[in-house]
């Protein structure tokens, strides 16, 4: 994949050798988009607005997206084959392992580039046994071949490339790279079998051997696709500009922006693409998956790190291999880890690496030796809560969705929303109803509340048990639907319309903690206790531009016990 010649590389992981696009790039003589594919994504783009929809457009847009789909899955099968026909005659394969094989220099086959890659694969525990043998260090270096078994290709099939302007200001616009992406696999294991690889090895200069090797027609295969879409803006708010404008230093309202060059956007949306590939077969396809052993305990310490991605938080699942009654091997759960601590081993192994540190958080006893390989997630974990305390802005059911940051162990940001039952004030006295209703007046209501709140938590765990205390602020809106006033309750039906536009809302801060029991990588049972801390307060009818302030909370003081069930996670 290459944009206006704009993009040639890309960041790859540790984990790959090579990152160049530039070189890789071929031509294809079929038709880059289908007339199918247009019509798939022209009703995915109606799909977005399915909110507006009747009932019988909705039914109507299902039925041809659906037949649209089998179509295109079609399609795709045929365009799989052509891809990788165009691929073999491209001579990619050829390309990519002239670079790992031949010596420009020397003009024959080495394995040194394989060799050096080998050592930096290797871990601690595979030098100190290979410098307990007797060949040393050689025994890893004969690993280089066996790598060729491992040559994949990420072939990128753009086949839309959008660019839509904001419809307030023609200046913003959003670039958008839509396609499908194949991961295809070096066929070795046929190589091998025909003994064809070995004719093509020559470890001495031979010009007739060199062009056989670069014209072979190397086998390859199609282990899966995806969809990909990826999106990017031209331009980014200068945010220390807009402040300078927000405290009346320059007399302009109007934001500032700062425009991007072409090459900036297409190499973010390059990344973008690369980047969810990654994340995609790395959680699909086995090879792809980080995969260690325990190395020792208390702490639980792993020997892998940035080499092999790792961050704060990822997920892993420990197991053993075991015994059945019939004497055949299997693997057992033992349970969950999270990492820790990173270690930076980003180098050769010399069988000193620091090791990564983990912590359980649902886990029966980890011993060493035991097996534990990465667990893709999106860091969405999803979960149910009530508070139980009626009256009070904290009152009714909740929705609890936490993202794993990554930042640092356990930190996750909260957003919660519900509410959705029905409050009831206490008397209110104001001076406003005094000067209206007479002195004494007094006023309380009942409404549904809606809550919002978003949360900064800190997790610390004790394996299967946790403590997590947490900060952050709420938004409370109480919709009226009986008022009161000066010991009239204002609830004829022709007062409704009326009523109803009146809304109690309420901005505060928050802190609280919960306890809770683990089940599982994600389920969890918690209690939990929070209070709130009102900034301001307001009554405002929907036509007015401003409310009443109203100091503190007509409330109860905001605090809740609430029971709650993490679920689920992605």
């Amino acid at each position: 994949m290459s944009l206006y010649n704009y993009v040639d590389s890309a960041k790859l992981s540790d984990k790959y050798d090579q990152n160049i696009i530039g070189n890789n790039t071929m031509d294809v003589v079929f038709k880059m988009i289908s007339d199918t594919r247009l019509k798939y994504y022209e009703l995915k783009d109606r799909q977005k607005n399915i909110k507006t929809m009747s009932k019988d457009e909705i039914v109507a847009l299902d039925k041809s997206l659906g037949e649209v789909s089998k179509q295109l899955a079609f399609e795709d099968s045929i365009r799989g084959f052509q891809i990788v026909a165009k691929l073999r005659a491209s001579k990619i394969p050829n390309r990519v392992l002239s670079n790992l094989l031949i010596d420009n220099k020397l003009g024959y086959m080495t394995l040194a580039k394989l060799e050096e890659r080998a050592l930096y694969d290797a871990t601690d525990s595979d030098v100190m046994q290979a410098k307990s043998s007797a060949r040393q260090m050689s025994s890893i270096k004969d690993r280089a071949v066996s790598m060729l078994e491992n040559v994949y290709f990420w072939v990128y099939d753009s086949n839309e490339y959008k660019i839509t302007s904001d419809e307030k200001d023609s200046r913003l616009k959003t670039h958008t790279l839509r396609g499908g992406v194949y991961l295809v696999k070096l066929d070795m294991e046929t190589l091998n079998k025909n003994g064809q690889f070995e004719n093509l090895i020559f470890q001495e200069f031979s010009t007739s051997k060199l062009k056989a090797f670069k014209d072979f027609n190397f086998p390859v295969k199609v282990i899966f696709r995806k969809d990909f879409y990826t999106s990017t803006s031209n331009y980014s708010v200068d945010y220390g500009g807009s402040l300078l404008k927000s405290l009346g230093k320059e007399k302009s309202s109007e934001v500032k922006y700062i425009f991007k060059e072409d090459a900036e956007i297409q190499k973010e949306l390059v990344s973008g693409t690369v980047t969810d590939a990654n994340e995609t077969f790395t959680a699909n396809y086995e090879p792809f998956r980080v995969k260690s052993s325990v190395f020792a305990t208390s702490p639980i310490r792993v020997k892998i790190g940035m080499k092999e991605d790792l961050e704060i938080d990822h997920l892993f699942k420990v197991s053993e291999l075991q015994l059945d009654k019939a004497g055949n091997p299997f693997e057992k759960n033992v349970g969950w880890l999270r990492v820790q601590k990173v270690s930076d081993n980003r180098k050769k192994a010399d069988g000193k690496m620091e090791p990564s540190v983990f912590y359980k958080v649902f886990s029966k006893g980890v011993d060493k030796g035991m097996k534990v390989q990465y667990f893709h997630e999106t860091g969405l974990v999803v979960g149910a809560s009530f508070n139980a305390l009626p009256d009070n802005i904290f009152s009714g059911p909740m929705v609890n969705i936490d993202y794993i940051t990554n930042l640092y162990p356990g930190v996750r940001v909260g957003l919660n929303f519900g509410g959705f039952t029905e409050l009831k004030s206490p008397k209110i006295t104001l001076p406003v109803l005094d000067d209206a209703f007479g002195s004494g007046s007094d006023l309380s209501f009942k409404g549904r509340n809606i809550l919002g709140e978003l949360t900064v938590q800190k997790i610390i765990q004790f394996n299967m048990l946790e403590l997590t205390p947490y900060v952050g602020g709420y938004f409370s809106s109480t919709r009226m639907t009986e008022l009161t006033i000066g010991g009239v309750k204002l609830d004829n039906p022709l007062y409704l319309p009326e009523l109803i536009k009146f809304a109690y809302n309420e901005y505060g801060g928050l802190a609280g903690l919960k306890f809770g029991v683990n089940f599982g990588k994600y389920t969890q049972l918690n209690l939990g206790y929070k209070v709130g801390f009102t900034l301001v307060s307001e009554l405002k009818n929907d036509d007015d531009k401003e409310g009443i302030t109203i100091p503190g909370s007509l409330f109860n003081s905001p605090s809740n016990f609430s029971i709650g069930l993490r679920f689920a996670g992605f």
